[in-house]
């Protein structure tokens, strides 16, 4: 029962909390040397530069005959702190069956980023997108991107006869419009992850990021490195921080050490606690937050279904 789960929470919430921080990791010998080859300090003067954030927000409710959907994408623009919304793309819809629901519904969301970076991108001179390009690319490996037309005005809705046909396209208008945005605008075109759970440089059992976190505080990079990703030009990645103090961020971008020390002394002129302010407001003017989630179920209940006496949890 939930209840006797919830019991059990409050006897061993200190047992998890000190579980979940007491991993081991000392400056052993081997990490020491191991730092010492690829962590630059580096805390370059703030170079205000045109920043464009680009981050988008999905919506998946599971119905009986497939599924609800909502989508959208924010782009903010904006130079040192400042920012404003520049452009933004929404769409709402019914996916049937809707076997594939999800993974189809985040490459939509991905494809309306895209297109909001390809079609504002020349007024800027950086372009900021949200998580990984090496993830966003794996997602649609091996999907050929011929026969499709680049049009960032169109509306993005899912194409094609049924679930599978639908996917497939979806990986296909994905991979071209990260295709295009890198053949032509890769100069300007720096995807950031909060997140990584990459660990090649140090080959410990924990993340990359974790052992920068742990061994260092001042701000600074790790040298770039290649990504390993099929693209039409080579991109790097580097851990980085932008404040003494603040989290590591991963950041794949195009060219090397010299192009990476450019982007970092635009990046300290835009950011608070680590983090550049434009992609923050992009994040909080896309997320679906509790009162808008609650709010697209009132406004679609009747296509739920189910009867009225069912508890909520078990209406689809």
């Amino acid at each position: 029962m939930i209840d006797d789960l919830y019991w059990k929470i409050m006897h061993k919430k200190d047992e998890i909390l000190n579980a979940s921080r007491g991993y081991s990791l000392g400056k052993t010998d081997s990490l020491e040397a191991k730092l010492k080859e690829v962590w630059v300090s580096y805390c370059p003067e703030p170079e205000s530069r045109e920043v464009l954030a680009v981050d988008g927000g999905m919506w998946v409710k599971e119905a009986r005959a497939g599924a609800l959907y909502a989508i959208d994408a924010v782009a903010i623009k904006g130079r040192g702190l400042g920012w404003d919304v520049k452009d933004s793309d929404s769409d709402v819809g019914f996916i049937s069956p809707g076997k594939d629901a999800k993974e189809l519904v985040s490459l939509l969301m991905e494809i309306s980023e895209l297109k909001l970076a390809f079609r504002n991108s020349k007024e800027a001179e950086l372009l900021l997108m949200d998580g990984s390009i090496t993830k966003k690319l794996k997602k649609s490996e091996g999907v050929s991107t011929q026969s499709i037309d680049v049009d960032p005005n169109k509306p993005t809705r899912p194409e094609g006869k049924d679930d599978k046909e639908r996917l497939e396209n979806a990986m296909r208008e994905q991979r071209t419009y990260v295709f295009h945005l890198l053949s032509n605008h890769k100069d300007k075109a720096v995807w950031i992850s909060k997140r990584s759970r990459g660990n090649n440089i140090f080959g410990t059992d924990y993340p990359d990021e974790v052992v920068l976190e742990t061994l260092t505080e001042d701000c600074g990079y790790t040298k770039p490195r290649p990504l390993k990703v099929n693209m039409p030009v080579t991109f790097s990645y580097s851990y980085v921080r932008l404040e003494k103090g603040e989290k590591i961020l991963r950041l794949e971008f195009f060219g090397g050490e010299e192009r990476l020390r450019e982007i970092l002394s635009a990046l300290r002129s835009t950011q608070i606690k680590g983090y550049p302010i434009q992609l923050v407001q992009a994040h909080m003017k896309a997320r679906f937050s509790k009162a808008d989630r609650r709010r697209l179920e009132s406004l679609l209940r009747p296509l739920f279904g189910g009867p009225e006496w069912w508890p909520s949890q078990l209406k689809l």
